[in-house]
């Protein structure tokens, strides 16, 4: 607790990794901000090339790693489940794995980013 108080800004890194894979998914999770506000979750992923003795870093999407989904806020999960078109509530609680009564507050906290569509589905706002 007390490095937590006295930080500025916390960051959460988790990896991914299949053993024997030359491949690491690494997360970084924007936990704590004193003075700003909190960052969405990034994502990499490290290629290991034994033979050429070479490693690539390359931007990935935090969405295609299971894992990785997990530790996103219910927002962050809402987003990325409507990313493909609007879906029920019923449908929602089964992509992301919340409860409906969870979910509809969250989606009436956040109406600059979700709306209620035709046949009582939530989907994404387009900017």
């Amino acid at each position: 607790r007390f490095f937590w108080n006295f930080s500025r800004h916390v960051w959460e890194v988790k990896k991914q990794q299949a053993e024997g894979d030359d491949r690491i998914s690494v997360g970084l999770f924007h936990r704590k901000a004193n003075e700003t506000k909190l960052f969405e979750p990034i994502a990499f992923d490290m290629i290991f090339d034994e033979a050429a003795i070479t490693t690539e870093v390359q931007r990935a999407s935090i969405a295609d790693i299971p894992d990785m989904v997990e530790k996103m806020n219910m927002r962050q999960k809402i987003q990325i489940a409507l990313k493909h078109g609007a879906l029920t509530m019923a449908d929602l609680s089964e992509e992301t794995g919340e409860k409906e009564a969870s979910l509809a507050v969250t989606l009436n906290r956040h109406k600059k980013i979700f709306t209620r569509t035709e046949g009582n589905k939530w989907g994404l706002l387009v900017f």
